[in-house]
């Protein structure tokens, strides 16, 4: 099973992948199947390749097709009621249906995790999951994604989803963009306690994504309390410091993403909010976004987020205060991937404000710098002696008009793993040095793609 879907997986990424070795690799050994690592242009997953997989693939135990939107409605029902093993399915961006949804409740009396994400479903397939007097369908469902499904008529309600959360266990992990407003509700029928005590808690229930809905302090509170073990948390947009510091009570935050509200002119504080926040929770940090905040200082993330892999920055200004923070070596070792936008005019930044990621980077995989006017030729090229970043495998750089084409043509001397070079609206990069840069890929480094605007 694992090496039919390590052959699947090689042949996409070469995009050598046809529907006839598809159906040749479809094996009644199968026990587990993702279809969903290529667009369907690539991968030609079709009507009759799933059709194909529920005649052969009995014993499957987990599918995934997320994306496969070339898959009919009567395909994925049809395949539902023949692969009666399955645990965990995910169907996000299908055309899945209500009718989809209401053939799982009926044949998956296994399934543990289904994610429907970005489907056509409507609550009358919602209503399917749930039981007055019947047997609960799916009895063993642990995990349900529904986010993103409000195109159907009739839509999604609150009530639907707090019926359908009261009807599962307290173990149960629902994703769902206005869970705020589902706790509050059942919040509410248990008669608005003051202390939300572990019997009351949703301990599985790992993401908080506010999304564009308004956010209110009293909402935040409670879905801190109801969901401690919370991973994943999206403000956006917040508009004051103390909604920010709700939540340092959650310990086990994996991704965090800040965004601050700048209707009203003014903006969070970094030093008021998001410092006291990192301190408190970044540990175990992996993913990290801040959005249009000022005064960002790099040196105080990376000392409370030692273990940051992903770091998104849209900001104006950048704290200059490395003075505070002499031994610096340790941060960021583990980033992959640092994205960059500065804000309007910067030219009075300094021009070593990244220098403690770009020193320190080695693992770096992704590096993305948008307006960056304080970054000159000789400041990147030092970076570049000191850390050759090795492991580089895209590098995209735009409206950064102090760095010459040249350094990228020595940058490409030495790189091994680089297969995307993006140079958009570089002032000094000329067209004959990027002709220059394009020869000398085609000749010595076929994977990589340069492009140049």
């Amino acid at each position: 099973s694992e090496l039919i879907q390590y052959v699947l997986d090689v042949l996409v990424k070469e995009k050598l992948l046809k529907t006839k070795y598809l159906q040749l690799l479809i094996s009644s050994r199968l026990l587990e199947l993702n279809l969903s690592k290529a667009p369907n242009h690539v991968y030609p997953c079709s009507d009759s390749i799933v059709n194909c997989i529920g005649d052969r693939c009995h014993k499957l135990t987990k599918l995934n097709l997320s994306f496969c939107n070339n898959v009919s409605s009567r395909a994925l029902e049809n395949v539902v009621t023949q692969l009666l093993s399955l645990q965990i399915l995910i169907l996000k961006r299908t055309k899945c249906d209500d009718r989809v949804l209401m053939a799982i409740s009926q044949h998956s009396c296994h399934l543990r995790h289904l994610d429907v994400s970005s489907c056509k479903i409507s609550q009358r397939g919602l209503n399917s999951l749930c039981s007055d007097d019947s047997p609960l369908p799916c009895p063993k469902l642990q995990t349900l994604r529904i986010r993103d499904c409000e195109d159907c008529k009739p839509p999604i309600t609150i009530d639907c989803v707090t019926s359908l959360l009261l009807q599962r266990t307290k173990t149960f992990d629902l994703d769902y963009e206005k869970i705020h407003l589902v706790l509050s509700r059942i919040h509410k029928l248990n008669n608005s306690p003051p202390i939300i005590t572990s019997n009351l808690q949703y301990s599985r229930i790992q993401c908080l994504d506010f999304g564009t809905e308004d956010i209110f302090t009293t909402d935040i509170e409670l879905i801190c309390k109801y969901c401690p073990n919370i991973t994943m948390a999206a403000l956006n947009p917040v508009a004051h410091d103390d909604q920010v510091l709700l939540l340092m009570t959650l310990k086990h935050l994996r991704h965090l993403e800040i965004v601050s509200d700048t209707h009203d002119g003014v903006t969070l504080s970094f030093e008021r909010s998001i410092s006291p926040l990192l301190c408190s929770v970044g540990l175990y940090l992996q993913v990290l976004s801040i959005i249009e905040l000022t005064d960002v200082c790099l040196y105080t993330i990376g000392k409370y987020c030692p273990h940051l892999k992903n770091l998104n920055l849209m900001v104006s200004t950048l704290q200059d205060n490395k003075s505070h923070f002499p031994d610096n070596t340790t941060s960021y070792t583990e980033l992959q991937k640092f994205k960059c936008i500065i804000i309007g005019e910067n030219d009075m930044l300094p021009e070593d404000s990244l220098s403690v990621i770009l020193k320190n980077s080695k693992d770096l995989r992704s590096l993305l710098l948008t307006n960056i006017q304080f970054l000159t030729n000789e400041e990147l090229g030092r970076y570049i002696n000191h850390n050759a970043l090795p492991n580089l495998e895209e590098l995209e750089l735009t409206n950064c008009n102090h760095i010459e084409g040249s350094l990228f043509y020595n940058f490409l001397t030495i790189s091994q793993c680089l297969t995307s070079l993006k140079l958009d609206a570089c002032h000094q990069v000329t067209r004959a040095e990027f002709f220059e840069l394009l020869q000398y890929s085609e000749e010595y480094l076929p994977q990589l793609q340069v492009q140049w605007t």
